[in-house]
Formats: C-alpha cells, structure tokens, sequence
C-alpha cells in the first residue's frame, strides 16, 4: 500500500534536505492542484512499479478528505514568497515505516 502525506510549506532547499533523510518521494507544489498532484504521483507510480489505478484513487480520496485544508494551504501560498511550496511525501508501507522508525531513534 502507498500512502500520501502533506508536509506544510518549504522551500525547495528543505523538499531536497527531507527526501535525502526520508527516503521518500517528495515534491513541492505550487499552485496546489489535484491534476499536478495526480501526474507527479502517477510518475512515482511508473518508475516504482506501482499499481496505477489504487494509488490515482487514494490520492483522489486524500484530497476529498482534505478538502478544507486543501483550500486553506492554496490561499496561503498566496500571501508565501514565490520559492515557497506545499510538500507532499508519497511512499510505500515500508517506507513510512522506515521514516517514522528513523524519527523514534535516540541519537
């Protein structure tokens, strides 16, 4: 299974920093629209060797259910400095496993 989760807002400098520790796939988006969210999670999808379809409609569900905070982050990114972006990570089971594992470590 793929999940999909919004991080907030960052520039590319902290998208590039957070994918090199996680390990996910992760992109910035600005302006914030489901067809760039669909085509970006659709190229992870290919390259991964993902079901296409399942994960097309999670991210379709994900944004129905996150339809008032969608539409809050769009009018934020408004009044944000044009390199500020919303992020999204995009990764396996596995994958979110192995990040929030990393977060738990002590160092």
């Amino acid at each position: 299974m793929v999940h999909l989760h919004f991080f907030g807002f960052g520039d590319p400098l902290c998208r590039f920093s957070l994918e090199q520790r996680t390990g996910l796939h992760v992109a910035g988006f600005r302006p914030l629209v489901l067809d760039e969210l669909l085509a970006w999670s659709q190229g992870i999808a290919r390259h991964q060797h993902w079901e296409i379809e399942p994960l097309q409609q999670m991210v379709i569900n994900r944004w129905m259910e996150q339809d008032d905070q969608i539409r809050r982050w769009q009018r934020q990114l408004a009044n944000h400095p044009v390199e500020v972006e919303l992020v999204a990570g995009l990764g396996s089971h596995g994958d979110w496993q192995s990040h929030w594992n990393s977060m738990l470590r002590v160092s």
